[in-house]
């Protein structure tokens, strides 16, 4: 039995099965450089906008005397499947596909940028969506649905508030998905599992296949170091095992935005056993820098808002409080403070996206530096 558990919506959602033909599941080849992995996927649904474009950025706090900084917009992949996760979805939806799944679960925050994509994605595939939301209180009416959060409801998800409990271990979110997908599978539905963050053996593809496309766009001529966030482990799994597979000479770093070092590279790790390679460890292919998840996961300090909205002015590019906020902040402070961690000066940073997080009401009109108000009397022809 699910503790605490509570439906968000009471919408139902009949199935559409012959929506699927709207995105079509493919025969996948991988690149030549990862063929030698175990497991490769078989098939793939291509759902991301690509290739997402490399642009100059002028990250604030650094010289553009000393660093020349890109930004590949993975922000860009999509509208509602914007973001870093639909690469992963490309893969996980596929396999669920083949295994003959009629509905996608997955977990995480009530602002999770994964959560919004496996409902996008099951949406847009004729699927039903369940999703384990962590949350301060699971009672509906002390919750606001917004941001993702309300994308999720809009998408047709069965949405369901549990304490912010650990993903493994009993009464972790793994158990409580399983407890569900058992109740499902009792209503004659055939669920597929997704973990946190799509981070898994499956998921692993969608930034294996990304960086054969960085490669394409002159990463390994172009940059010395890759940069990207880290909240659960996936994207920065795909990129740093890839960078190693392919022979290329960029360093790879990973901005920690929740947990440690030690866990991050711990999993990264088990996902390298499990696709087979065993010449390397995770502490041999990238770098996960610590010292940027401030308040904790989701929590947000007042120089963290300030430097989000100083990017958006400056830039243009709009980063989000959760992950990508914390770890361009982080990008900045270390290029200024460290930049003998980093292989060169040629920089650029992964987008992974979360747009929508910006409208959870963490960042306020007031912390930018824009401003709303009336016409002043102006004199009119």
């Amino acid at each position: 039995n699910l503790i605490a558990i509570v439906r968000l919506h009471t919408a139902t959602r009949n199935m559409a099965a012959t929506v699927r033909g709207l995105a079509v599941s493919r025969a996948y080849s991988p690149p030549a450089w990862a063929t030698a992995l175990t497991s490769a996927p078989s098939h793939r649904i291509e759902l991301a906008n690509t290739p997402t474009p490399i642009q100059p950025w002028r990250l604030p706090g650094v010289s553009d005397d000393r660093f020349d900084v890109h930004i590949k917009r993975d922000d860009l992949t999509g509208g509602a499947l914007s973001g870093n996760k639909v690469r992963k979805m490309e893969f996980l939806a596929a396999d669920a596909l083949q295994r003959g799944c009629d509905t996608l679960i997955t977990c995480g925050g009530t602002q999770s940028n994964h959560c919004r994509t496996v409902a996008t994605t099951a949406a847009k595939l004729g699927l039903h969506s369940a999703l384990i939301l962590r949350s301060d209180s699971q009672d509906p009416k002390d919750v606001d649905v917004t941001g993702n959060l309300l994308l999720d409801v809009m998408l047709g998800s069965e949405c369901y508030l549990v304490p912010k409990v650990n993903y493994a271990g009993k009464g972790g979110l793994l158990s409580r998905m399983k407890a569900l997908a058992s109740s499902l599978e009792q209503q004659g539905r055939k669920p597929y599992l997704i973990p946190v963050g799509g981070s898994n053996s499956v998921g692993l593809w969608g930034y294996l296949q990304c960086f054969q496309e960085l490669l394409d766009q002159g990463l390994a001529d172009n940059f010395d170091d890759l940069v990207m966030t880290c909240g659960s482990g996936g994207t920065a799994c795909g990129l740093a095992l890839a960078n190693h597979l392919a022979g290329s000479p960029v360093k790879c770093h990973t901005i920690a935005v929740c947990d440690t070092a030690n866990y991050f590279h711990k999993h990264i790790d088990e996902v390298l056993e499990e696709v087979g390679v065993t010449e390397v460890k995770s502490r041999d292919i990238i770098h996960v820098i610590e010292g940027y998840k401030g308040r904790g996961y989701a929590l947000s300090s007042p120089h963290e808002l300030d430097f989000i909205a100083e990017t958006a002015r400056q830039t243009g590019v709009v980063l989000d409080p959760v992950y990508t906020g914390k770890s361009a902040y982080g990008l900045s402070q270390e290029l200024q403070q460290r930049p003998e961690e980093f292989k060169g000066t040629r920089i650029l940073y992964l987008h992974t996206g979360g747009i929508y997080g910006v409208f959870a009401g963490t960042l306020q009109a007031s912390d930018c530096k824009g401003s709303v108000q009336a016409q002043p009397d102006w004199p009119l022809e």
